[in-house]
């Protein structure tokens, strides 16, 4: 057999079948299609919890592998349009004397090394992202079905804010706890150019309401 000969038939031998291509094809979109959803979906998400009826239903299919391999990434956070951070502010008040301890979440001066700072982000941007005010807007208000899932929500959200409460009642002692949401808003490019102004400026923390946002007035 030829030099040549040899070569063709190791060059056939290489071939993949149709069918192992098409496995391999398959596991390639698949993929894919798990690296382009998150984003999308986070993308045509809306608060509270609505979305494009496209691609929660495939989140919600493909969300354990994307969360396995660390695809679901916390897209709120990077470019091109990064939006507001979201803190905690809490108030531990004791009725033996001892003055009130004020504490934010997270805290650089604080929460360190970086990782634990990084966790304490992570829970106060989680409860944030899972907040539901507690009064509903009229359309809820008169169905029934929405109105169920509002409250149900609303119960989720009261219970991972209560789990802190309890935690840093319990860790410092205190008699009450008073843990308020607030919103660290970007300077937008004139502000950060033109007016010398500092990122931690006091007026770009905003401390939220627990109640909705009317937008025909209070």
């Amino acid at each position: 057999m030829t030099q040549n000969q040899n070569k063709a038939t190791e060059n056939a031998d290489d071939r993949w079948s149709p069918t192992r291509r098409a496995i391999v094809s398959g596991l390639l979109i698949f993929h894919l299609t798990a690296v382009f959803l998150p984003p999308f979906a986070f993308q045509t998400s809306s608060v509270p919890g609505t979305g494009s009826p496209l691609a929660q239903p495939l989140m919600g299919w493909i969300s354990p592998y994307a969360n396995a391999t660390y695809l679901n990434h916390g897209y709120a956070f990077f470019a091109p349009d990064p939006g507001s951070s979201f803190l905690l502010r809490a108030s531990m008040e004791f009725d033996d004397g001892r003055e009130t301890i004020h504490r934010t979440m997270p805290d650089l001066q604080v929460d360190w090394p970086r990782l634990r700072y990084h966790r304490h982000f992570m829970l106060s941007e989680h409860l944030n992202a899972s907040f539901i005010p507690a009064v509903p807007p009229p359309e809820v208000a008169n169905n029934p079905a929405e109105l169920a899932v509002w409250q149900r929500r609303r119960a989720m959200y009261e219970a991972r804010r209560d789990a802190i409460v309890n935690h840093l009642q319990k860790k410092h002692g205190a008699a009450r706890v008073r843990l308020r949401r607030v919103e660290h808003r970007l300077l937008d490019p004139f502000e950060f150019s033109q007016s010398n102004r500092s990122i931690n400026d006091p007026d770009t923390f905003i401390e939220l309401s627990d109640t909705p946002r009317r937008e025909d007035g209070p």
